[in-house]
């Protein structure tokens, strides 16, 4: 595959990753009150709109952390191992890490802080942390490079 459809690819899957990502978090910030829980299907699924000045999983690592330029050094190792990938499913999954970095980067230049909205869990003490989109396409991309990752390991070894 040429440099200029890997390219067009990781563009494309990057782009729309991160419009996706901005257009949620712009209709929920709009539409839904800050830090109150709104139920979608019953109390598993809610909308739970918080402003997370912190990290992943909330977990922060001090006022004083540059999380953003933490954030845009690894998209930048993503785009490079994006540009020399040569399977599209990889390359596709690392445009989705990259197009949901890039979303809560935006956020964190634009707020100081990542908008986190998706709010999974049974009754109230056993909940996952709050998350957005940009957070679900990063975690579908890595469970799509570690589903080819083994795929490719179990045909190597029947072929062996």
């Amino acid at each position: 595959m040429s440099f200029k459809r890997r390219a067009g690819i990781i563009a494309f899957v990057s782009l729309l990753t991160f419009a996706i990502d901005q257009v949620i978090k712009f209709i929920v910030v709009q539409n839904f009150p800050a830090g109150i829980p709104t139920p979608v299907v019953g109390n598993f699924f809610r909308i739970t709109l918080i402003f997370n000045p912190n990290t992943a999983f909330g977990i922060s690592l001090g006022q004083n952390f540059p999380y953003t330029l933490v954030a845009g050094t690894i998209s930048v190792l993503v785009l490079i191992m994006a540009l020399v990938e040569k399977n599209v499913w990889n390359i596709v999954a690392y445009s989705m890490i990259l197009g949901g970095a890039m979303g809560n980067i935006f956020d964190r230049i634009l707020r100081g802080e990542v908008v986190d909205f998706i709010d999974i869990g049974i009754g109230e003490n056993l909940r996952w942390y709050v998350f957005n989109g940009a957070d679900a396409f990063i975690t579908l991309g890595i469970i799509m490079l570690l589903a080819e990752g083994i795929v490719s390991h179990l045909k190597a070894g029947r072929d062996a």
